[in-house]
């Protein structure tokens, strides 16, 4: 028989042992570098709770690469649902049978978490949810840890984490941020004292060592108990008298004594992961079973791995497998992945996730890589991990050479893109795909290309100012090579144009918008209407259009139906429309009820843009510094999503506007600069920043910098800023010319404030009509009065105060 594998000591941590297994509920973050022995705590606390007759469920984030998306909670709830079946298997079948689920994909997600929280609260007893080396989950275990932590508030459930806090990573920050919340008991593991480092070494050696030594050793390993562990055990071996530098050294000296056909065996084994099934080690050495058991069984009795369960091995701790794999020449850990996926082929098939991993590690078969990482890619979306279907979508794609082939990967690769909100990385991908689709000469693949990347959007995927015309071009030539009439693909293409054309002079765009309307209409489509009302609404800012805009909005949330992603867009566009019409309650609930849904459905991109709206109504109370705080922090999360031309531009609006409702935009200058003297931005921000200058009293400059005949402004959301900030500018130069083109441009806008995007704080239009007006020599004072109403409308005490101001002024 195999002989078990030697019982690991456990020295220290007591007081917080007995904190944690005193809890009757919540949660408890452990954290520690590598080594510190947060595993071991875990299966103290696991070892005690099952003593007290608590349910435990253990789910280990993989260590290594190749692992299934969510394998987490998916090892944890099968352990669960083998003793207590789920009431409705259906709910959670995405990670106990990977079985694909409908729905848009934020609802599906959404109900996949909640049926997990669902099944976990109604075992009713006590329960031990353990989620041992978070510092390696995919987003979508974190995103799932936070929502069973919330569903389990204030019940018998005990929610346990581990990880290494040297270690940190976007997504685990987010989560923890998200945990925080719940106020979780942290447990941080830091160095045991030398008092705890001679008991460690004494238990693992059988006798004491003298106290030089236990201090040489304390010093040495910091108290890390894995290397207090393996140090003392070399030195238990040999004897030495040198304690090694680093824990790596050790490893190699004690790996070193064993047999030379076990140091193979185990190095073959750490190639294929920290886990690994004995047949399939079996079948990579290519030894006979005996010796395969020989290697293992020396491994077992020095501590350097463990049996999980009969069949498995596993390596004591992640640095004795990476210490080995590390060792290996490149050339030879190449091919022994591909021996470990063709070993794994032959006896497990399904496990698509490392034969991905392993075909792509041993560059020696690019189709199966490919074949086998889109499998893999497809199984994450499953679970709706799109952060990692996204790389196994670029895995396959790096390794395949067909040109249809990669196209078809490439649009795989785009929409997954989307689904994590990385429009802009989305939108990239799909321009090069296009470049490569030109030249086939084939008008479907090319269509199927272009419309790609469809997801409902409120804000804007290109870089602002620019025009992407080998796009508009092969859309155009598309369209022309279609069938006559109506048909889904045209009403696609139709609908890119109204995206890609927002703002540009000519009308292409905005009649293409409508035909796509109609034809959707037509058709009886309602995922398609969706999408081309979504175009529609990008070019409703070309003739003001907020009352429209207001009814798209009321038509995207009758569309809807379970559909998250459309409800959360006809919220936004609602809010816009409320700040339109200075009804800023109105605009409140939509912004809450957006908030509301993505919150809960975690969805970022609408919450960078609530987060602006926040940022609007701060400035609006005369609050600024808590404006600049959350106009700041939107534009962060914007930049975290690749969205990086809101990031800068809107943040850089939103705080100029703020300062010209404060009197001066003197601190705006510095951020101004940068973009007048090149990019794409500068026609657009010349004005705004001669304006600056007239309020640093800098007016000669400014008349200096901007050209004579105004140049037209874009006909897009900030045109009404930039039309207003040209009339402000007229009136500080005495340019007369300017401030007419100004006023006339904004008399049809009277009733409105100034900005047409749900996160510019200014003033009344007909505020800034009746400053124009009066220096123009024209009446102000209906002007005036105007603004007050808005002001009072929208019961904004700053616009109050500002109009009585002026009427005051006008008056007397």
């Amino acid at each position: 028989s195999r002989p078990a594998a030697v019982a690991q000591p456990y020295v220290g941590r007591r007081a917080e042992l007995a904190a944690v297994t005193a809890m009757r509920g919540g949660v408890v973050l452990v954290s520690g570098e590598p080594g510190a022995g947060k595993t071991a705590f875990m299966e103290q606390v696991r070892d005690t709770l099952e003593g007290q007759g608590w349910t435990v469920g253990w789910g280990r984030c993989p260590e290594h690469e190749g692992a299934p998306a969510g394998w987490a909670w998916a090892e944890l709830l099968r352990q669960l649902a083998a003793r207590f079946p789920p009431g409705d298997p259906e709910a959670l079948a995405p990670l106990l049978s990977d079985t694909p689920v409908r729905g848009d994909v934020p609802g599906a997600r959404f109900r996949l978490h909640r049926a997990a929280g669902a099944f976990v609260t109604a075992i009713g007893r006590p329960l031990l949810l353990v989620l041992d080396d978070l510092h390696r989950a995919d987003a979508e275990t974190l995103a799932m840890l936070t929502h069973v932590v919330g569903a389990a508030a204030g019940l018998p459930v005990l929610v346990a984490g581990s990880y290494r806090h040297t270690e940190p990573n976007d997504h685990l920050a987010d989560a923890l941020a998200a945990i925080a919340a719940r106020e979780p008991y942290r447990v941080k593991l830091d160095g045991l004292a030398a008092p705890e480092v001679g008991e460690l070494i004494e238990l693992t050696c059988g006798r004491p060592a003298d106290a030089a030594t236990v201090a040489e050793i304390a010093e040495r390993t910091g108290g890390n108990p894995f290397f207090v562990r393996e140090t003392a055990r070399l030195l238990d071996a040999e004897g030495v008298v040198a304690v090694p530098a680093g824990v790596r050294d050790v490893l190699r000296r004690r790996v070193a004594r064993l047999p030379a056909q076990a140091r193979t065996i185990l190095r073959q084994s750490a190639v294929i992961g920290r886990e690994s099934d004995v047949d399939v080690l079996g079948a990579v050495s290519g030894a006979d079973e005996e010796t395969v058991l020989a290697a293992i069984e020396s491994g077992l009795v020095t501590g350097l791995v463990t049996e999980p369960e009969a069949g498995r091995l596993r390596f004591a701790h992640v640095l004795i497998r990476d210490t080995l794999y590390d060792d290996l020449s490149r050339i030879r850990r190449a091919r022994l992945h591909l021996r470990v996926a063709r070993a794994i082929e032959e006896h497990d098939p399904g496990d698509v996730a490392a034969l991905a991993h392993h075909y792509a590690a041993s560059a020696a078969d690019p189709a199966r890589a490919a074949r086998y990482a889109r499998l893999a890619a497809e199984q994450a979306e499953r679970r709706f991990a799109h952060h990692e279907a996204a790389a196994l979508w670029q895995q396959a794609l790096d390794a395949t050479v067909d040109p249809r082939e990669r196209l078809e990967l490439t649009m795989s690769l785009v929409s997954a893109l989307a689904n994590t909100g990385r429009l802009g990385t989305a939108r990239g991908h799909r321009e090069r795909a296009l470049r490569d689709a030109l030249p086939l000469d084939d008008p479907d693949l090319l269509a199927r290309v272009i419309v790609s990347f469809e997801v409902p959007t409120f804000w804007s995927s290109r870089q602002y100012g620019t025009l992407d015309t080998a796009l508009i071009e092969a859309v155009e030539q598309a369209l022309t090579r279609l069938p006559p009439g109506d048909g889904t693909t045209r009403c696609r293409l139709l609908t890119t144009l109204a995206f890609e054309l927002e703002g540009e002079p000519a009308e292409r765009g905005y009649l293409a918008s409508q035909e796509a309307v109609a034809m959707a209409r037509r058709l009886g489509d309602p995922g398609l209407l969706v999408l081309a009302l979504n175009g529609r609404l990008h070019q409703t800012f070309r003739y003001g259009g907020h009352e429209e805009r207001a009814e798209i909005g009321a038509e995207l949330l009758r569309l809807s139906g379970s559909d998250v992603t459309v409800e959360v867009l006809g919220h936004l566009v609602l809010m816009q429309a409320a700040i339109n019409r200075a009804e800023l309650t109105v605009s409140d609930r939509h912004a809450e009820e957006a908030r509301r849904l993505a919150e809960r459905y975690d969805m970022p991109l609408p919450l960078a843009v609530t987060g602006f709206h926040d940022g609007l109504r701060a400035a609006l109370r005369g609050d600024y510094d808590t404006a600049d705080a959350r106009y700041r922090a939107a534009a962060e999360l914007a930049g975290r999503l690749g969205m990086w031309q809101h990031e800068a531009g809107l943040l850089l609006l939103s705080r100029y506007a703020m300062h010209l409702m404060r009197g001066d935009l003197t601190p705006v200058l510095p951020g101004l600069e940068p973009y007048v003297t090149e990019g794409p931005w500068r026609e657009e921000l010349l004005e705004l920043y001669a304006l600056a200058l007239c309020h640093a009293g800098r007016a000669d400059e400014a008349r200096a910098l901007v050209p004579a005949e105004p140049v037209p402004a874009r006909r897009d959301y900030f045109w009404h800023l930039l039309t207003a900030v040209r009339g402000l500018l007229g009136v500080a130069l005495g340019d007369r010319r300017r401030a007419e083109l100004a006023y006339d441009a904004l008399l049809p806008f009277a009733p409105e404030p100034v900005g047409s995007t749900g996160y510019l704080a200014v003033w009344p239009t007909a505020q800034v009509l009746g400053d124009v007006a009066a220096f123009l020599g024209r009446p102000a004072e209906p002007h005036y009065r105007q603004a007050l109403e808005v002001g009072e409308r929208a019961n904004v005490r700053l616009w109050i105060e500002a109009a009585r101001a002026r009427l005051t002024s006008t008056r007397s």
